[in-house]
């Protein structure tokens, strides 16, 4: 065979064994060109009855742990055993009218593959018992059936690129993001055609689309965004985000600012809409939703702006509402609802812009606690552990004890309250950071922007299960270590959606990852997967200048580079170029 020639075909992929030979896949079969420099066409013994290889369009090639070589054609998936020259075919679960193509087979570190198919979506098979067993990817939108690339990244997850978006993917929790282009987002994946994934040896992914080059630094892999487009339910239908509650079916349930009340479900990807409809009661009573409140009887309370407050029945879905009615004893104080929390004695309490009322489960009224703020607006309530009702008004910290019938004020502008696992109550202020409380004295400490707090107008706090706080303020989210004082703070650079946060929008799921609600939809993220900062960044130098003119590469001896700068172990200069630039990246 002319050996010039028969190279002059298209290589679609090559790998090389333990021994040094190398495997060509080409357009019409497998190609070897062995140690000695002899190149050769595989012509394998072809087991009886089974789909014929030769002539095969081959797109991949991948050695297994036992030395076995599996390849991916435009027929199916192959396998070949070369110690006795053997080909076999592979039957992945295929419709009848499905197309067989194969386009990626990737091996992992466990010694399975994971192959991409071009209509069946993602398999994962063992060379080891031949099992396999499909991966489910959701959401399943137009193209994404087609599985281009897989790669695994530093956290431990998969990277599973299609023709229809990216996947992050765990094989303990399946799917735990998707990304894809976003018109309005200049950050979002330049293109939902995905040719190829990468992760580096620094733990960055490269993404390779048919829009181009695309890099999701791992720091930034931590935060998922989910935004909003009105008329799609793959999105949120309104971008501003107040409440949180999850039900028992781990579906998210998010008050927004004008879409009612949207139910996201993470395992399919898809939004259901509340909102209110006129002349329906069995809606919602207004689409502004500020606070929600599980009573544990099987109802979630809903408070809205204007509306007064909405009793979800979650079986039925029965709603029944109370307002406030001028003159009614025993109604509502107002209806402009503001947030819920329930005591120690499971009394329910609402804080509203007329003050704050305990509802009165035997009557189905409510009782008015004009001692606390009058009837003047109370923006947050909140109990604490030793029975206590801490609530905010526009400008005290109100502390209330029902059993004690005492009451402590504080003077401050605040947004919340919250205890941590120690015991310790931290107050969020709209002008003084964060601030240490005391029941008995008031504030002990605060923390702002000169102790290193994103912002000085705090919004709301919660704690991981490494005991440190994590703040969301109008100029971003900060991350604070109460014992060692030290706050790390985070912005749409290290990729949030937005820095500008929501009073009312933060929850911590039972697996310890967290919500907080912005002016741009929500991020959810897991505070144990955010990295540590990177201060270990390769720098390289990219251009040198004299007298602000960038220096050639030369071949003299006169010249100053005899390479680019960036691979220059020292340099030689005249007494006379004695004004020079280095530039540089990291």
């Amino acid at each position: 065979m002319d050996r010039n020639r028969a190279m002059d075909v298209s290589v679609n992929d090559l790998v090389q064994d333990e021994t040094g030979n190398f495997y060509f896949g080409t357009d019409f079969n497998i190609m070897i060109f062995d140690t000695l420099g002899n190149l050769s066409v595989l012509n394998p013994e072809q087991v009886s009855g089974q789909e014929k290889f030769e002539g095969s369009f081959v797109r991949n090639l991948q050695f297994d742990s036992h030395g076995i070589l599996w390849a991916g054609t435009n027929n199916g998936l192959y396998h070949y055993n070369p110690r006795n020259n053997q080909m076999a075919y592979f039957k992945l679960p295929f419709d009848s009218f499905q197309n067989k193509e194969i386009w990626e087979i990737y091996l992992d570190e466990e010694g399975v593959l994971w192959v991409g198919t071009y209509s069946a979506g993602l398999f994962i098979v063992s060379p080891d018992d031949h099992s396999v067993e499909p991966v489910t990817l959701e959401p399943r939108l137009n193209r994404t059936e087609t599985v281009r690339a897989v790669s695994k990244g530093v956290f431990g997850e998969y990277w599973i690129g299609t023709r229809g978006g990216l996947y992050a993917y765990s094989k303990a929790r399946g799917v735990t993001g998707f990304y894809k282009h976003d018109e309005r987002d200049p950050r979002s994946i330049s293109n939902n055609s995905v040719l190829s994934v990468l992760n580096d040896a620094r733990g960055e992914t490269w993404i390779g689309t048919r829009g181009g080059l695309n890099l999701l630094a791992k720091s930034k892999q931590v935060f998922h965004h989910f935004g909003a487009l009105p008329g799609d339910n793959n999105y949120l239908n309104s971008s501003i985000i107040y409440a949180f509650w999850i039900d028992d079916e781990g579906k998210i349930w998010i008050g927004t600012e004008d879409g009612g009340i949207n139910i996201f479900d993470p395992e399919t990807g898809k939004y259901e809409y509340l909102v209110a409809r006129e002349n329906q009661p069995n809606s919602i009573s207004q689409n502004c939703i500020k606070a929600f409140l599980d009573d544990k009887r099987g109802n979630l309370w809903v408070g809205t702006f204007l509306g007064g407050i909405d009793v979800i029945n979650l079986k039925t879905r029965e709603i029944n509402h109370f307002k406030h009615t001028p003159g009614k004893a025993g109604s509502l104080s107002d209806n402009r609802v503001w947030d819920f929390c329930i005591d120690r004695n499971n009394d329910i309490w609402v804080a509203t812009s007329g003050g704050v009322d305990r509802f009165i489960r035997q009557t189905n009224s409510f009782e008015h606690f004009p001692q606390l703020n009058g009837d003047n607006q109370v923006s947050w309530i909140e109990p604490d552990s030793k029975g206590n009702l801490w609530m905010g008004s526009l400008d005290e910290v109100i502390v209330y004890n029902p059993e004690l019938n005492t009451i402590s004020r504080f003077a401050e502008h605040t947004r919340a309250m919250f205890e941590d696992s120690r015991n310790r109550i931290w107050i969020a202020t709209i002008d003084n950071g964060i601030a240490l409380y005391s029941a008995e004295t008031g504030a002990l400490k605060y923390y702002n922007e000169k102790d290193g707090l994103a912002n000085n107008q705090a919004l709301c706090i919660l704690e991981d299960r490494s005991n440190n706080l994590w703040i969301s303020t109008t100029n971003g989210l900060s991350k604070f270590n109460p014992d060692e004082e030290f706050f790390r703070n985070f912005t749409s650079k290290d990729g949030l959606s937005n820095n500008q946060f929501c009073y009312g929008a933060a929850m911590k799921t039972s697996d310890g990852q967290m919500l907080f609600g912005s002016v741009a939809g929500f991020n959810l993220f897991n505070p144990a997967e955010v990295l540590n900062e990177d201060t270990d960044v390769p720098i390289v130098l990219t251009d040198l200048k004299i007298f602000n003119k960038s220096v050639p590469i030369g071949n003299g001896k006169k010249s100053v580079l005899q390479k680019s700068i960036s691979e220059t172990g020292h340099l030689v200069l005249n007494y006379d170029q004695n004004m020079f630039t280095v530039e540089f990246a990291a």
